[in-house]
């Protein structure tokens, strides 16, 4: 029987035998003719084009998978992003549907590491302040126009990191949650999943980030 893998918060990142998903509007546009050109001849959207093989998914909400019915759940990168009430929603909607055995990686900035790296960049005459802010995703944008601000209401702009972890902080958010044989791993090696580097396939992967992977009991 093939395998259920869910790619949340996918990005561009959507390989075929992954259900990709993303709550981003601007995936959804690149689907309708013409409106991303507009998008991008305003300034709202960047020239990248999203592939086209991304599902819209709310991680607020209640997910469509039925109880159990899912192989592995995978977020890269989008956790961070996410205030305390939708991390949760996420981590119970995940549990939920995993059957018994399947697998949840997460894969967030590992903040021990980056603040390690700032201090000790630190110096008399040195400070790696402005690589530490810009790595984490903490500084505010720009003041931007109007209409820019009206449309960052509605995209929920400006995506900026709302929580950051470490090892010790994420490893906890996976027990509260009823995740068992919580493992540490690398960027395309897993514990748990063989499709692993179909959707980590670059030739490596993103400096100071924390990979944890976790199973349902």
């Amino acid at each position: 029987m093939e395998k259920l893998y869910l790619n949340l918060g996918c990005g561009d990142t959507a390989p075929d035998g992954w259900v990709n998903c993303d709550s981003s509007w601007h995936a959804q546009a690149s689907k309708v003719p013409g409106l991303h050109r507009l998008l991008e001849a305003m300034g709202l959207a960047s020239g990248a084009r999203w592939p086209k093989n991304i599902q819209y998914l709310s991680l607020a909400r209640r997910f469509s998978w039925a109880s159990g019915s899912v192989d592995c759940v995978y977020a890269s990168h989008v956790f961070e992003h996410l205030s305390a009430r939708v991390a949760e929603n996420l981590m119970k909607e995940s549990h939920r549907i995993l059957k018994t055995g399947g697998v949840l990686r997460v894969v967030v900035p590992d903040l021990l590491y980056h603040a390690r790296k700032y201090v000790s960049s630190w110096s008399d005459t040195r400070s790696g302040a402005e690589e530490f802010l810009t790595v984490t995703h903490l500084r505010l944008p720009e003041e931007r126009s109007l209409i820019r601000r009206m449309y960052g209401l509605i995209m929920d702009y400006p995506n900026l990191h709302k929580n950051m972890y470490d090892e010790v902080t994420l490893r906890e958010v996976f027990v509260r949650h009823g995740f068992t044989e919580i493992r540490s791993a690398q960027y395309g090696v897993s514990h748990y999943i063989d499709a692993i580097r179909s959707v980590e396939a670059r030739t490596d992967g993103y400096e100071g980030s924390l990979y944890l992977e976790a199973l349902k009991p």
